[in-house]
């Protein structure tokens, strides 16, 4: 881990992440509590993947046995391979958290921007422990994911606030 949050103090980025990393290690990011449907994590997914902009052939969503990962950084434009039991958007969040909380990350000069390799490991069919995921995309786009929850959790709460009867009726 001390890579990458050295990184973030090296380069004066600290501060601005401090959201977006409370939000990356917050377990209950997608609680239906806080409002996450199906639905609403389906549009997380659908603009998360567009937000990177993946060519589909680096976009590998799949079980984990029909996945090929790198050794080592051979890419140099943005790649997702990822085994999932769940929806696409959980998953990525999930697997750039573990990669980032068991210091399973690299950071690269790619293209006069600063990328992130990720990898993370857990338990894979019949409860062996492998490699799970690999990722490899520009650092901002962690940032940007925080944003794309948070805009979407405020448009829901708005919505909701909708259905609520004026302050001045709800007294009497």
């Amino acid at each position: 881990m001390a890579g990458f949050f050295s990184l973030l103090i090296d380069k004066d980025l600290y501060q601005s992440w401090a959201k977006t990393l409370d939000w990356l290690f917050d377990d209950n990011r997608f609680a239906k509590e806080k409002g996450w449907t199906p639905g609403q994590v389906g549009k997380f997914t659908k603009k998360a993947k567009k937000l990177l902009g993946v060519k589909d052939e680096y976009f590998i969503c799949a079980k984990l046995d029909l996945i090929n990962f790198p050794e080592s950084r051979q890419y140099h434009n943005p790649v997702i391979m990822m085994g999932t039991d769940n929806s696409m958007a959980r998953a990525l969040v999930r697997h750039i958290r573990n990669g980032i909380a068991h210091g399973k990350t690299a950071i690269y000069k790619e293209k006069e921007e600063l990328y992130i390799e990720i990898k993370d490991y857990g338990k894979t069919s019949g409860n062996l422990s492998g490699q799970t995921a690999y990722l490899y995309f520009p650092l901002s786009y962690i940032h940007k994911l925080y944003e794309l929850y948070a805009e979407i959790e405020k448009a829901w709460a708005k919505d909701r606030s909708k259905t609520k009867p004026p302050k001045d009726k709800q007294s009497a």
